[in-house]
């Protein structure tokens, strides 16, 4: 037999509206617990499914019923999340059901009182012909709440923390009347019915509560559970001490003091670690010197909390402190030079007669050399970038007059050294037959 949607049917035809009420009258007049409750009017409920006891499994359907009733309570019917109290129609779900004579129908409920009537009592279904058809109400006792676990999946950093979004499963169960919904707060946003597996997106601590109420009314305590996302990358900053190059072309001229600066605004800190040049990693616990001449490359990184690790920066330092070093090699003292040719030792003063070259070894380990200048009476003339490093002094002098040669060096760093000045007797008329007939 099949049962359909009675309020639809009576509010179609209203003579079969009459004819039913004068059906259900003259029912309760020669049919026994038709109207278990009395002075109630009868009200259309839906029907979710039937069973036989409180341990069978229901079909879970709907359809309508007549039930008469006026006690006031929430009733929560099997695999649905409606509930409702005595005496209200419910929206039809828009099914059918088989039904016959005698099927019985289970009402869940969360303890006995005024409810332990309504065992064995019966409700009256209409087929297409509105004959009322009996249905046996069994009430099953249902006193113990659900229980609601979760899980998280997402990427596991360390300590806890999440290094990526996390999608947050709920999963209810309830050995009894079953679960009818669950519901979850997110920090401090609203409760909501949980449908579905939700995403946190934000970095920080989140809290999560939650409970399940099942289909009987029995709300679980509910529950709080944290989880923490870090996804961003910490930074790290250098200084150096002197912070910017004391020397020339970004060369230190002194130690290099090294610190290191890290920040993580979600998680915080853990290590920050390091290298120079080819060395181990080694953690940083402090400040740090190179006292060595020479080019460094300077390697770090910091890694947070929840392990996120940030790329390998570097920089690089470059320290020369040596000053470099420079030699006269020519002219040199007590020497007398004609025209460029050192002829013989003198027991004093160097003499100088006609052009001489002025010649000097310079060597730098470090940065090498920049350049050479070379003075003459302290004025400058002449100033050398290229190896070898010389100045051809070929000046009038038609007097022998004393006069100081002085050469200085600097190298890429900015280091400079000079030599000892050296003093000579200097006279040229630059003859030039003079000097051809002289040279060899």
């Amino acid at each position: 037999m099949k049962i359909e949607n009675n309020y639809e049917i009576l509010s179609k035809d209203k003579s079969r509206y009459l004819y039913a009420v004068y059906i259900l009258i003259l029912a309760s007049l020669f049919i026994p617990n038709l109207y278990p409750i009395v002075g109630a009017d009868p009200f259309l409920y839906p029907i979710f499914g039937y069973a036989t006891s409180c341990d069978d499994t229901l079909a879970y359907q709907s359809a309508y019923v007549t039930v008469t009733n006026t006690q006031t309570g929430a009733v929560y019917y099997d695999t649905t999340e409606q509930d409702g109290y005595y005496g209200v129609t419910f929206s039809n779900m828009g099914d059918t059901l088989e039904w016959k004579d005698g099927d019985t129908l289970i009402v869940w409920i969360n303890g006995t009182g005024a409810y332990t009537g309504w065992t064995g009592k019966q409700v009256t279904v209409f087929d297409e012909s509105l004959v009322p058809h009996q249905i046996n109400i069994t009430l099953c006792n249902d006193t113990t709440p659900p229980k609601t676990t979760f899980s998280l999946t997402g990427l596991r950093g360390c300590n806890e923390w999440y290094t990526s979004n996390v999608t947050v499963t709920l999963t209810a169960s309830d050995n009894d009347s079953g679960v009818s919904h669950t519901k979850y707060q997110l920090d401090n946003d609203i409760l909501i019915n949980y449908s579905e597996p939700f995403t946190i997106t934000s970095e920080g601590p989140h809290n999560i509560s939650y409970y399940s109420i099942d289909k009987a009314g029995n709300n679980e305590t509910p529950k709080n559970m944290m989880t923490q996302i870090d996804k961003s990358i910490p930074q790290t900053t250098v200084s150096l001490i002197p912070q910017l190059p004391n020397g020339n072309n970004g060369w230190h001229t002194s130690d290099v003091n090294i610190l290191f600066y890290s920040e993580d605004e979600i998680s915080g800190i853990n290590e920050t670690w390091y290298k120079i040049n080819n060395e181990d990693w080694q953690k940083y616990t402090g400040p740090s010197t190179i006292e060595d001449d020479g080019e460094y490359k300077l390697e770090y990184y910091s890694t947070d909390n929840a392990c996120n690790a940030e790329s390998i920066q570097s920089t690089e330092i470059k320290i020369d402190t040596v000053k470099p070093s420079i030699s006269l090699k020519k002219p040199v003292e007590n020497r007398l030079y004609i025209f460029d040719r050192e002829l013989i030792h003198l027991p004093s003063r160097t003499i100088i007669i006609g052009k001489v070259t002025i010649e000097v070894d310079v060597t730098d380990a470090t940065s090498g050399i920049d350049k050479v200048l070379f003075y003459v009476d302290d004025d400058p003339k002449y100033t050398d970038t290229i190896d070898p490093y010389e100045y051809v002094y070929d000046t009038k002098s038609f007097l022998l007059r004393p006069h100081t040669i002085k050469v200085n060096v600097i190298d890429n760093a900015g280091n400079t050294k000079e030599t000892s000045e050296l003093g000579f007797w200097y006279f040229n008329m630059k003859l030039s037959s003079l000097a051809y007939y002289i040279s060899p």
